[in-house]
């Protein structure tokens, strides 16, 4: 983020990445190999080095600092996969950015296992990938911005699962950029299915790689459940780390920001390196009352944060349009409506009128009541998207149930399959699975249901084998 430009506060209004923050993630979309794309350097003059002044931070409480002992709040976007979208890695890209959404950081999101990702690729694929981080750096540099080298675990779950190779990538990155001020090292995304234990057993071996070679870089640690509990971590050793708060408006609310200010009283420094105003699939409609309420908190606290993602693709997390080709020079039109609506609120303009803020309620209204007679339940699940990943296939759906005409204290809503299958990730309900039926039963914000309501923004990602259908469904 630009240095003294930091001083500014950009007041912007904007939860389970997955963090529930799942990324929608659909390689057909793009899927642009090392071949396709040539890297070069663009031709835009650097910026003067004369003019700069430090970069380098630090941690005060729970706040990023300057040198000066001034509070820095960083904000930014997020690439989208460097394997799926590279050509979105260029400086023409970044400072069209700069000027339109008024940001100071890139964050560059590396997978780890997803499509062409760095755990399950040859050599020639981990050069690629190192490559665009290296541009990636060299051009947030030019235009005086902070970078965030992401390793984007997702289904690896686990950050231990792929730990030799994170401590190799990360001292080789530290190394290499041992004397850049401007970066900030994201170790793990958003572990999930996973404990805090084995997260701080993952960063207590990573964390020392980087401080080998830099002493003061800040570095980032993912938390439990896509990086949501950050109510039931504890800090690490390490003084200039800062702990990940992921979030998705349309999916994480109040009982999501609740558990930040939990942690911000135990003195927990936050940074939001993940966040969007859909659904926590990456897709959906646009929560924009809930986003405001999401950035004002995080202006109030001073928490950095950086939207997802910068891309065409179709989905409304996109910051552009999928008919936008370009790569740089974006006029408004280009933008999508989540990219609008970042970009207005980055820049401090008014663009979320009273009028717009009631039609956004109109599209959260139930829809037409079923008549008291009708005492049966309608499930709905819907199968959205899906893709391969070795040898399984992915399949991601959208889940609702619509009650009878009897309000109900608690429920149950099971999804029989004909075959067997694993969960890879969910929002907005708990689950066990017997044999193969998934047993879904609410969260603390959906657990009571009015008659004939509908409980919906409920998701999943589920691991399975070609031709998985749902063949039985009931809500109780």
């Amino acid at each position: 983020m630009l240095k003294l430009i930091l001083s500014i506060t950009l007041t912007i209004h904007m939860l389970f990445g997955y963090a529930v923050q799942t990324e929608n993630i659909n390689i057909a979309q793009s899927t642009i190999s090392p071949e396709t794309i040539k890297i070069t350097d663009q031709d835009i003059p650097l910026a003067s080095s004369s003019k700069k002044a430090s970069k380098k931070l630090h941690i005060k409480g729970t706040q990023i600092v300057n040198s000066q002992n001034k509070v820095v709040q960083l904000k930014g976007l997020s690439s989208h996969g460097l394997s799926w979208y590279p050509q979105y890695i260029n400086k023409k890209t970044f400072a069209k950015l700069k000027s339109d959404f008024k940001i100071n950081t890139i964050r560059l999101a590396m997978y780890t296992e997803e499509y062409n990702g760095y755990c399950v690729s040859g050599s020639k694929q981990k050069k690629y990938l190192k490559q665009l981080i290296d541009k990636g750096v060299k051009y947030a540099k030019e235009l005086d911005m902070y970078v965030i080298i992401d390793w984007h675990i997702l289904s690896d779950g686990n950050p231990n699962k792929h730990i030799k190779e994170a401590v190799s990538f990360f001292s080789e990155m530290a190394k290499k950029y041992k004397k850049e001020d401007h970066i900030i090292y994201e170790i793990c995304n958003e572990p999930n299915n996973t404990s805090w234990s084995q997260i701080k057993k993952f960063a207590n071996k990573v964390i020392p790689a980087i401080r080998k070679y830099n002493k003061n870089a800040l570095i980032i640690v993912g938390t439990p459940t896509w990086s949501q509990d950050v109510d039931k971590i504890s800090k690490l050793s390490d003084k200039n780390t800062l702990y990940a708060l992921h979030f998705y408006a349309g999916t994480h609310k109040q009982s999501l920001r609740n558990k930040a200010s939990q942690a911000l009283k135990k003195k927990i420094p936050l940074f939001v390196s993940e966040f969007g105003i859909c659904d926590a699939s990456g897709n959906g409609s646009l929560n924009k009352t809930e986003a405001k309420k999401w950035l004002e908190f995080l202006d109030k606290n001073k928490i950095s944060y950086v939207g997802w993602n910068i891309s065409n693709k179709n989905e409304s997390s996109a910051i552009l349009k999928t008919s936008c080709k370009k790569t740089s020079g974006f006029k408004s039109s280009d933008y999508s409506a989540s990219g609008t609506w970042l970009k207005n609120y980055f820049s401090k303009k008014k663009t979320v009128t009273q009028k717009k803020n009631t039609t956004q309620k109109k599209e959260t209204t139930p829809k037409k009541v079923t008549p008291k007679t009708n005492t049966t339940a309608k499930v709905t699940a819907k199968c959205i998207n899906q893709w391969n990943d070795n040898q399984y296939k992915m399949t991601q759906w959208d889940i609702s149930a619509k009650n009878n005409n009897k309000a109900k204290n608690t429920w149950t809503l099971k999804l029989t399959f004909n075959q067997s299958f694993k969960v890879s990730q969910h929002w907005n309900f708990n689950y066990k699975i017997s044999g193969k039926t998934l047993i879904i039963t609410p969260v603390s914000y959906n657990k009571k249901v009015k008659a004939n309501a509908t409980i919906n923004n409920m998701g999943m990602i589920i691991k399975g084998k070609s031709g998985l259908k749902i063949t039985k469904t009931s809500f109780s």
